[in-house]
């Protein structure tokens, strides 16, 4: 419970403070420089919703936006139009891929997990690449790749370059698709270079 509380203040934290501070955004290259990791990102193999196994680096000389989301997980939820926008935009892009990693979850079952997130994708006609990611073993309350990125909260997401490295991390949804779209089209045309 604490967990999704403080998911839910810290989405909600970074528009609170622009809107305070009464500050545009700014996606200039020179910003966009400035806030970039450029780390290595860790390679990874999820199964999709119809059991197909997905890899990241099968993925390489792409850009890879990743999005870590839970079903409980209401700004995730809120912000999956602003994401629908965002896939759409780029779905015509043979070099930009974007991969929804379910984590984090809680239902009994592995089986009831599938069901919750293939219903609630379908429901909403969703167009999204869909990742189940895997429990650590030992503790059903952990989830390797969620762990691997550093997505203990979520929504998550990374923007991986054609390098295979990572540019972007962010974290929450400040309730604007405007600004989310905008925000991941001027990261992944820094993250295509």
């Amino acid at each position: 419970m604490r967990k999704k509380l403080l998911s839910i203040i810290l989405t909600f934290l970074p528009f609170a403070c622009l809107l305070a501070q009464n500050k545009v955004p700014i996606f200039s290259k020179e910003h966009l420089a400035e806030q970039a990791i450029n780390e290595k990102a860790a390679d990874f193999k999820l199964k999709d919703l119809t059991g197909k196994t997905v890899s990241l680096s099968a993925l390489k000389g792409k850009v890879v936006v990743l999005d870590f989301w839970a079903t409980w997980c209401g700004p995730c939820k809120a912000s999956f139009p602003a994401m629908k926008a965002a896939v759409e935009k780029f779905k015509d892009s043979s070099h930009v891929v974007f991969l929804f990693i379910d984590t984090w979850e809680t239902q009994e079952t592995e089986k009831a997990r599938r069901k919750e997130v293939t219903d609630f994708i379908a429901e909403n006609a969703y167009p999204f690449q869909i990742l189940m990611d895997e429990k650590v073993r030992g503790n059903p309350y952990e989830y390797l790749v969620g762990m691997k990125y550093k997505a203990e909260l979520i929504p998550a997401k990374v923007v991986i370059g054609r390098d295979g490295n990572i540019k972007f991390r962010t974290k929450g949804y400040n309730g604007s698709k405007e600004y989310l779209v905008d925000e991941l089209s001027a990261m992944i045309a820094y993250a295509n270079k």
